[in-house]
């Protein structure tokens, strides 16, 4: 962003810029779990929010990260009574609130921040429109996050807002004191040459450092003029954009938003502009030099004068991740759903002609259709609990147990348990013989080999062999192995069948008998091992299946 050259406004413009940015340590020898905990001890916190559980889980967070003093209200009411009385220095305020709303919670305190800078709130929401963003950041909020929260970024924003805070305050106290001096001096008719020019130093320093914060920011920041012409753009945006800085000067922003978003973003820039809103959210997929497609977040900040936009300054965010992480939402419940709804389907299919009588007469066929409506029953049970065991292990809930352990002794259980499946399949295990040892949590490390023996087995022909081993790992630590010598997976695959409900074929998961969670769960237990797990096949000569682990 272009730094306005009177030195005040610049320090206001730039703890502006700064909301939304990651913030950068002036201590690289600090870890941002101590920058955070040395600002939240300092800090007085407030957490306003009309749900019990939501203040608890905030007030703890909050709590077990150092803060100084956390207050909490669930009404709006008590809220306003305790910033009144406290005047503290960071508010969470639920955007959605019977009485009173934070937008007028806001209203109501407005002459108490002044200087929004020094009083910052983070509004929470549940309503991730960009309606609701705008009306948080119009109302006067300094940031704001959806629930549900994701505690780590909750933690990071309050650390951000903390940061901008006591940057405020010091630079604030900073200047009062060079003007003090400077008065001094000026009514003495004494003054220093030489202090001159250090404070002259020492402000172009500050100005320096503030302009590395914005260089060095993790957010793309860039500003345009009225017609939508690049004037400014960091580096982290020029590398997003594919161009170099000078380059991207003059260009037209829309060159990098995919052709078919052009119209709705125009659109919604002509109205913002119409009802001269300053402030605004808008997310559009971009378009690099090279044809990569990335989804932007970009929260626009419009300087207006009398003949209209001035300039255009935004902050954008790449949020492709999060727009995956949907899509992947929407495909796992549409697929959750049809492989609920098949077994039940057959359960209940069952039923209806057990209690219509129509198998009375045929004893032979009425136990049958029981076991068929037991089997399904029974997959239904592996396929509920197989995702309540996956839901605990990524939303990290469950906690390893890890220990030094020998790896025979876990691979040796673990062929143990389906050597029967095997016997029946007529498949020949093998287990190599190891003396390495790793630090895991044997249960969960347990599970994930009997999984992996298992499908081994399940797609192994007659006659076939499956081996498991371990070796020392080429940079250090173990890899664990289970090859077999089934049909093999296609090179297109070897990634997504870790996913939930991924399976070679359509049909192995009504005939080889799997929930196609299986390998989604070995994955999540191996990365909170700190290990990653992999594929390697050729179709028609097997698969292997590796581990690697820290030792």
């Amino acid at each position: 962003m272009i730094l306005d050259t009177s030195r005040a406004l610049q320090v206001q413009a730039l703890l502006e810029q700064q909301r939304t940015a990651e913030p950068v340590s002036h201590d690289t020898g600090a870890s941002g779990d101590e920058q955070t905990s040395a600002l939240l001890a300092r800090a007085t916190v407030l957490v306003v929010d009309d749900e019990p559980a939501n203040v608890r889980m905030l007030t703890r967070m909050l709590s077990r990260s150092g803060c100084a003093t956390v207050l909490s209200a669930t009404d709006a009411v008590e809220g306003l009574r305790l910033y009144r009385e406290r005047m503290p220095d960071l508010m969470l305020l639920d955007l959605r609130m019977p009485e009173m709303d934070g937008a007028e919670v806001l209203n109501a305190v407005r002459d108490l921040r002044a200087e929004r800078a020094l009083h910052p709130v983070l509004m929470l929401t549940g309503d991730d429109s960009a309606v609701a963003r705008q009306r948080a950041l119009l109302g006067g909020a300094s940031d704001f996050i959806t629930k549900p929260f994701d505690l780590s970024e909750v933690l990071l924003r309050i650390r951000n807002l903390l940061e901008i805070r006591f940057l405020y305050q010091q630079q604030r106290e900073q200047n009062a004191s060079l003007e003090r001096a400077v008065a001094a001096r000026t009514a003495e008719l004494q003054i220093d040459i030489a202090r001159r020019e250090a404070v002259q130093r020492e402000l172009e320093g500050s100005e320096a450092r503030y302009r590395h914060l914005v260089e060095n920011a993790s957010d793309m920041i860039f500003e345009t003029d009225a017609s939508g012409r690049i004037r400014y753009v960091n580096q982290i945006a020029a590398d997003h954009l594919g161009l170099p800085v000078d380059e991207l000067r003059g260009l037209p922003y829309l060159l990098f938003v995919r052709p078919d978003a052009h119209a709705a973003l125009r659109r919604f820039y002509l109205r913002q502009k119409r009802q001269r809103n300053a402030l605004s959210y808008n997310e559009f997929p971009a378009v690099g030099p090279d044809g990569t497609e990335r989804w932007i977040g970009l929260s626009v900040r419009m300087s207006f004068d009398r003949q209209g936009i001035s300039s255009v300054q935004a902050i954008a965010r790449d949020v492709t991740e999060r727009h995956e992480l949907e899509r992947l939402k929407d495909e796992f419940i549409a697929v959750a759903s049809h492989e609920l709804r098949s077994p039940l389907t057959s359960i209940r299919a069952a039923l209806s002609l057990l209690d219509g009588g129509l198998l009375e007469s045929r004893p032979e066929r009425a136990k049958e259709t029981i076991a068929l409506a037991s089997r399904n029953a029974e997959r239904l049970m592996r396929l509920v609990n197989e995702m309540l065991d996956l839901e605990r292990l990524e939303s990290g809930s469950e906690v390893l147990d890890r220990m030094p352990y020998e790896l025979a002794e876990v691979m040796g259980q673990a062929a143990e348990t389906v050597a029967a499946a095997a016997e029946a399949a007529d498949v020949l295990l093998i287990v190599r013989p190891t003396t390495l040892t790793a630090c895991i949590d044997p249960d969960r490390m347990l599970r994930v080999l009997v999984n992996l023996l298992s499908n081994a087995v399940k797609f192994s022909p007659r006659g076939g062999c499956v081996w498991v081993a371990a070796e020392k790992g080429p940079q250090g630590g173990v890899v664990l192995s289970v090859r077999d010598q089934g049909r093999g997976i296609p090179a297109g695959q070897l990634k997504s069948v870790f996913g939930r409900f991924r399976q070679v074929r359509a049909s192995d998961s009504r005939d080889k008998g799997g929930t196609g969670l299986g390998l989604a769960i070995c994955k999540s237990i191996v990365e909170q091992h700190g290990g990653e797990i992999w594929a390697e096949s050729r179709e028609g000569e097997g698969s292997t299946f590796r581990i690697r682990l820290p030792r």
